[in-house]
């Protein structure tokens, strides 16, 4: 199959109009429009008049006339108040909800009040505390959701990303799926589902690294379905076990290796000096290279950040170094970058992040008991599920690693793998005719160009190369993308940082603790699952 592909900046798509009725328009909330506007192709606007859809706060007329004239709309009622005590939110089987909530029990205990809405207007689609709260109408191409429950108020210390997790999410929910609805027709298709566990601090010293042992963990992936990423402090790789490397490397499809900062001291990628941070990332990316060359393993291009601390200064130096992403979770991000909110409202609800120099950054969150509900969330919103903890969270046997990874399993067809492979599928595209349309959230993609497709435009900020076209048969072709936003540094002209003792020595001290564990005693295992 022949096709031509185009990659540079690419005009902007269609967008719908939304108009924005009562609540004192939008004014009352920028924040959160302004991040919808970046999550969807929409544009709010003051006036129903011509509009594709509206919101409208208290005025079911207008509703249910816009319904009859064929315009979709999203009706929020201001009826009595009820206190949501429990707060136990009940999804029906209706095929019009999420397929990730669908017919499940869940809490969200930050609701507070909710008006409940009459189930005239339509199926109900959601249950709070038993009283219908969420409701759905269609008439011919028109969709009206009737909701008890009003959007988040946002502002710079509450951004919309901190109403949706797993102790605050309903709120945001059902406006997010009629977005996505309304849209459906004209918006980008969405990666498929993905997901790795990850554990910070092991290295490949030895066949175990705390409570986890290496063999132990492949075999019960590989049983259960599962695939889990080591982020290895890079100090760490002056040396290595044979019989731990051979592990890794017969177990490829259950475990991989990512970078865990430098030498694990805290904040050590949040520096504002360029120069000094360059040289410990520079030094990091060293020290994995001769342990790539020894052990013959791969290490993914892909850092965590030590205590979840990353600045901006590092989103500019790392992609510079030939680093593919960072992964850390939005609330991280946005404490260690308080202004980040200013440009990018939207942080956290987004497939990944795209840093200014173009370099993605994956989102995580933590086991615990909270971690299924999590996993839903971020499935919904189409993101990577990666979920991390520490060695010690398997203090109590793998067995919880299981629950989770059988509870991910059932959100659809999901993919485990390493985040090199997660990202090599980190993109959105639409079809149009012969053309295909993508649009990059990773700058290594594996692109798939269905039959029929003479033209592939790729949207990026400058125009750069095809590494290479690789046929998969008749029916398909896979595109291998590799995108570059600016000049690589030249990894031999960066010196390494002034030799620190304390780094060492703490790093020493750490490991120590965390091999010991288990021969001092057995922790109080933390709950990884309700």
């Amino acid at each position: 199959m022949s096709f031509t592909v185009h990659i540079g900046p690419q005009p902007d798509g269609p967008r719908k109009r939304i108009a924005v009725v009562g609540c004192d328009g939008l004014d009352t909330n920028p924040i959160l429009f302004a991040a919808l506007e970046r999550l969807y192709p929409v544009r709010f606007v003051p006036d129903a008049t011509g509009a594709d859809a509206a919101l409208i706060w208290g005025d079911p007329v207008l509703a249910d006339r816009l319904l009859d004239q064929g315009t979709s709309s999203f009706l929020v009622i201001t009826g009595p108040p009820v206190r949501a005590s429990r707060g136990v939110v009940t999804f029906s089987a209706d095929l019009h909800n999420p397929a990730v909530f669908r017919g499940q029990t869940l809490l969200d205990p930050g609701i507070g009040v909710f008006s409940e809405v009459p189930h005239v207007n339509g199926g109900c689609l959601a249950e709070l505390d038993g009283r219908c709260a969420w409701t759905r109408e269609a008439r011919r191409a028109a969709v009206r959701y009737t909701v008890g429950v009003e959007p988040p108020k946002c502002d710079s210390r509450a951004l919309p990303f901190t109403h949706f997790h797993a102790h605050r999410w309903f709120r945001l929910l059902p406006l997010l799926g009629f977005l996505g609805r309304i849209t459906a027709d004209i918006g980008y298709s969405q990666p498929p589902l993905r997901a790795s566990f990850m554990f910070d601090d092991p290295n490949l010293r030895a066949v175990k690294y705390g409570w986890i042992h290496y063999r132990e963990l492949a075999e019960h992936a590989r049983r259960h379905r599962y695939h889990v990423a080591i982020a290895m402090v890079p100090q760490d790789a002056r040396f290595s076990s044979r019989d731990a490397v051979d592990i890794f490397s017969c177990n490829s499809e259950q475990l991989s290796l990512l970078f865990h900062g430098n030498d694990h001291t805290r904040a050590e990628l949040t520096a504002f000096d360029e120069r000094r941070l360059t040289a410990a990332c520079a030094q990091a990316l060293r020290r994995v290279l001769r342990f790539e060359n020894a052990s013959q393993l791969t290490v993914d291009r892909v850092m965590v950040p030590p205590h979840g601390g990353c600045g901006m200064t590092a989103l500019t130096v790392l992609p510079r170094l030939g680093f593919d992403a960072v992964c850390v979770s939005p609330g991280s991000l946005v404490h260690w970058n308080s202004t980040l909110g200013e440009s990018y409202p939207h942080v956290g609800l987004g497939v990944t992040e795209l840093s200014p120099e173009a370099f993605p950054v994956v989102p995580r969150f933590g086991f615990g008991p909270d971690a299924s509900l999590t996993a839903s969330l971020s499935a919904f919103l189409h993101q990577p599920i990666i979920c991390r903890g520490h060695h010690h969270d398997c203090a109590g046997g793998l067995d919880p690693l299981a629950e989770l990874a059988d509870h991910i399993n059932q959100l659809g067809e999901v993919s485990w793998g390493s985040l090199a492979a997660i990202l090599r599928q980190n993109y959105l595209h639409r079809q149009d005719g012969g053309d295909l349309y993508v649009k990059p959230l990773a700058r290594k993609m594996t692109v798939a160009v269905p039959p029929g497709t003479t033209d592939v435009f790729i949207d990026w900020p400058v125009k750069s190369a095809v590494t290479s076209v690789l046929e998969t048969g008749g029916c398909a072709t896979e595109l291998p993308v590799e995108l570059r936003y600016g000049a690589e540094m030249n990894l031999a002209t960066v010196a390494d940082p002034e030799f620190r003792p304390w780094p060492y020595l703490r790093r020493a001290l750490c490991e120590t603790r965390d091999r010991l564990g288990p021969v001092l005693g057995r922790p109080r295992a933390r709950r990884l699952l309700p």
